[in-house]
């Protein structure tokens, strides 16, 4: 087998071309060194010039990271445990800003997405404070104001182990805008050809961010492994009190069955549009596994070895472990 680190410019480029671009994502662009669509050019100035207030809060994390599930989190503490307006979808309550830049209509005019997707700088801009905002952007394409410390809103990242994040973004992408197989993803993936990648440097940058005050970085797997303990951590870092019987409260909220049961945050409100994309790949819920080491069941074999090794070498004198 070839060395999926080391294919060729040709090959990977041919894997882009003809199993990551469709027609409503026509193509990516480098910028900053990270991977995103062309359209996100149209949207970048105002990106960069969005108006930031240090009472905001920006939940991010590479995608498939687990940033529906922190962010769900994190909008219910801040909001002082609000069930009752919970039950809004997600991205009405915590706009996920790059869905503006995602998906280009133009080439697919019969698909209409909704508001809540196409328009949220608008949205964001015009919710009253503490405003919330959910980005898979990496540091270095966040709003100017942030970049330059001129404005230090809290910032909340997950990571979570490249080997499950790689094996839930195929399943993810393939809904949408990838029509190859998990052994193509994989090369994408570790080349860094992925949408917002290169993984590493995406989670790097906001790992060296950790110690600052207004930063608190997470681990996906430190949640599962101890929500009660996350929960606390997040109401401490946003300056919110929550009792013990909150707590569980908010565990049992933010259970995997009881959050693949919600439709406020498990986007079964656009299955219909994602059948409009006419993908080859049955619909998989947005909301899929959430296990911690599920790759094992479902990566390549061959490709464990791979991956970890992979993931030492770019670990190597950084602190940061999985």
């Amino acid at each position: 087998m070839e060395n999926p680190l080391e294919l060729s410019d040709h090959e990977l480029n041919r894997i882009v071309e003809e199993k990551y671009s469709v027609p409503v994502r026509p193509g990516y662009i480098k910028i900053e060194n990270h991977i995103l669509p062309k359209k996100y050019l149209e949207f970048k100035k105002a990106i960069d010039d969005l108006e930031v207030s240090d009472t905001d809060v920006f939940v991010t994390g590479f995608p498939r990271s687990g940033t529906t599930w922190l962010s769900e989190m994190v909008w219910l503490i801040l909001h002082d445990l609000d069930y009752e307006n919970a039950k809004k979808h997600l991205f009405e309550r915590l706009p996920l800003l790059d869905t503006c830049f995602l998906f280009d209509q133009r080439n697919v005019p019969h698909i209409e997405l909704p508001d809540i997707v196409t328009n949220t700088i608008e949205r964001f801009k015009n919710k009253p404070s503490p405003r919330s905002l959910r980005t898979h952007l990496p540091f270095q394409l966040l709003p100017k104001e942030i970049q330059y410390g001129e404005k230090k809103p809290k910032i909340i990242y997950i990571a979570r182990n490249p080997l499950d994040v790689c094996v839930s973004y195929y399943h993810h992408s393939s809904n949408l805008y990838f029509t190859g197989d998990m052994d193509e993803f994989c090369k994408l993936f570790l080349s860094g050809r992925v949408n917002d990648g290169p993984y590493f440097k995406h989670v790097l940058t906001y790992w060296k961010l950790r110690n600052q005050p207004h930063v608190l970085f997470l681990k996906y797997e430190d949640i599962k492994r101890d929500m009660g303990k996350a929960i606390q951590n997040i109401a401490t870092f946003l300056g919110k009190k929550i009792s013990d019987e909150e707590k569980v409260a908010l565990q049992k909220h933010l259970s995997f069955d009881s959050m693949k049961n919600n439709a406020a945050v498990n986007n079964k409100n656009f299955d219909e549009i994602i059948k409009l994309f006419k993908m080859p790949s049955p619909i998989v819920p947005f909301i899929r596994s959430g296990k911690v080491g599920g790759y094992k069941e479902e990566l390549p074999h061959y490709y464990i070895d791979i991956f970890q090794k992979w993931v030492e070498k770019n670990l190597e004198g950084t602190g940061l472990t999985f």
